[in-house]
């Protein structure tokens, strides 16, 4: 299981990357699209990069003038490992939690934990 929740900024990159439907992006293009959408400049784009690198999502290879970052840590993958650090462990579980506090707070019914419950067995289904 990943062991690396990201910052907000690195996942808003990986999830342009994901999206991208490249298995292999160039840092000029990544850096061309952040600054058009966020607002982002070049060296903070890059520097991401080497972040999201470090962390093990990415692999980079120089090549020519542009670095060449390949996926290695799939969308669907970290969004497994996460979900299972939501629902991971009996005691202390964030989940529990929350949905004790939903239940106080919100007066949830029967149904609704119910249909919470089958969503969740969908998750299980695709194991």
């Amino acid at each position: 299981m990943l062991n690396k929740k990201l910052p907000d900024a690195e996942l808003k990159l990986m999830k342009n990357i994901w999206n991208s439907g490249y298995k292999t992006v160039i840092s000029k293009d990544v850096a061309d699209e952040m600054e058009e959408k966020y607002g982002w400049k070049q060296t903070t784009t890059l520097t991401l990069l080497l972040r999201l690198t470090k962390r093990g999502f990415l692999a980079s290879q120089k090549i020519g003038k542009h670095t060449h970052y390949t996926i290695l840590v799939k969308e669907k993958e970290y969004l497994k490992s996460e979900t299972k650090k939501l629902f991971g462990g009996l005691n202390n579980n964030p989940l529990s939690e929350l949905l004790s506090k939903l239940h106080d707070e919100e007066n949830i019914n029967s149904d609704k934990i119910e249909a919470l419950g089958d969503w969740i067995k969908t998750w299980q289904d695709e194991d």
